[in-house]
């Protein structure tokens, strides 16, 4: 019905592209593209941290040499980190000096701060002004997002923007355009526990530099420059 009074659509990435053409919607209506991240002032203000200042933050946070996996998003049930968290005691018996960061507020994080309250490991930031947002993906090795649904989480492109590589649920909507594997990461069934500890594993058998770089070289096509074109 809609589609009769809508000369266009504009399609946060091929996933909903095909969804849209599932209900008929002709394919020149529909363009790709239209989401994008706060990039240019994130990864400007993570390349403004010098080596120190990251160290700095490091020790404040608590956070081993191993490497540090990072989880920025609302804490409820959708996001999937039940799922993430119930694997990652498996992932540090093999690599007892990787971390897990977790930043963002939501009913389920009391629940998870009462069950993990011991495992050193585990590290929950809370909620964090927007601002200093900037400061999680400067320390970090690793953007992980578990999510049982999402449409196209802005907070990927984010991370990428940042030089971070990106283990992703293939139930974000996103991975299609932004996660390519042997690239700049990999894709993952939060729901089936082997996927989980292969995604973490992963990481440890890859040049995250390398990866991390090719994250910004992707990510750079869904800028805000490109995206208003």
């Amino acid at each position: 019905l809609v589609s009769h009074f809508v000369s266009g659509y504009l399609a946060n990435g091929s996933l909903t592209k095909e969804y849209l053409q599932s209900w008929g919607i002709p394919v020149e209506k529909i363009h790709t593209g239209a989401m994008c991240a706060d990039s240019k002032n994130l990864s400007s203000s993570v390349a403004a941290l010098n080596q120190e200042a990251k160290d700095r933050i490091r020790k404040t946070l608590g956070l081993h040499s191993g490497l540090t996996f990072l989880f920025c998003g609302r804490m409820i049930k959708l996001k999937g980190c039940k799922y993430l968290l119930a694997e990652w005691r498996r992932h540090i018996k093999d690599f007892p000096e990787d971390n897990l960061l977790l930043v963002g507020d939501g009913p389920v994080l009391p629940i998870f701060r009462k069950q993990y309250q011991n495992e050193q490991s585990i590290h929950f930031a809370g909620g964090v002004d927007y601002d200093q947002i900037y400061q999680y993906y400067a320390v970090s090795d690793v953007f992980i997002i578990p999510t049982l649904e999402d449409n196209w989480s802005l907070v990927v492109p984010e991370a990428m923007a940042c030089g971070l590589p990106v283990a992703c649920s293939i139930y974000n909507g996103c991975h299609p355009e932004l996660v390519h594997k042997d690239e700049n990461g990999i894709t993952f069934d939060p729901l089936n526990p082997k996927s989980v500890v292969e995604a973490l594993d992963y990481f440890h058998h890859v040049d995250i530099k390398r990866f991390g770089q090719r994250s910004r070289e992707i990510e750079h096509n869904f800028n805000p420059e490109n995206t208003a074109k």
